[in-house]
């Protein structure tokens, strides 16, 4: 996501680690991901399928797949918006 300071934008894995280092929000309000491993809660679908399995976090079957590569959303965003003048700076002149 981004707010409206010169375009700054939010990793969702990050954020988990940030906000939920203990995955305890997460688990509480997303049941799906509760037996997730913590080191693959911010991003269960690179958990291996030995792994995913094993907890009974299988992507594409108990928990969806991403609709989103945020790695790549980020770029393209970068992309569209680095022509465009932000509304802070618009207020400096």
């Amino acid at each position: 996501g981004t707010d409206g300071i010169e375009y700054r934008m939010y990793n969702p894995s990050k954020q988990l680690w940030d906000h939920d280092p203990t995955g305890e929000f997460v688990r509480r309000y997303v049941p799906e991901l509760a037996a997730c491993p913590l080191q693959h809660l911010a991003e269960p679908w690179m958990m291996p399928l030995k792994e995913q399995l094993a907890c009974g976090v299988v992507i594409g079957d108990t928990y969806p797949r991403p609709i989103v590569n945020h790695t790549e959303a980020m770029r393209q965003a970068r992309v569209r918006l680095a022509p465009l003048e932000c509304r802070a700076s618009l207020r400096l002149r």
